[in-house]
């Protein structure tokens, strides 16, 4: 009768630490995905300024090349955009036309 409750005492012992354990775990794992989660949003931050300034690069390229063309005639108004920003290219960076 002694030795079945020291049994019993030290499996409910046993179920206690192990409930214990798989709750520790659960909180590393919550901790985890949080962290998880927090640096992803960075990452997306991060990915999103590097979008935009492949972007920016890349028209920025388009604009020189126009500019650089001979061959390329451009007529619109002052309020065009694309022909402001060659203009104000072209005056900021004279040496780029070989002048």
């Amino acid at each position: 009768m002694e030795a079945q409750r020291a049994t019993m005492e030290s499996d409910a012992e046993c179920e206690v630490m192990m409930a214990e354990v798989i709750h520790k775990v659960a909180d590393k794992r919550a901790e985890k995905i949080k962290l998880e989660g927090q640096a992803e949003g960075e990452l997306a931050k991060v990915y999103e300024m590097e979008r935009k300034y492949e972007y920016l690069n890349l028209k920025l390229n388009v604009t020189k090349n126009l500019g650089r063309n001979p061959n390329v005639k451009i007529y619109g108004n002052a309020s065009d955009n694309a022909i402001n920003q060659m203009a104000a290219y072209r005056l900021l960076h004279p040496k780029d036309f070989g002048k």
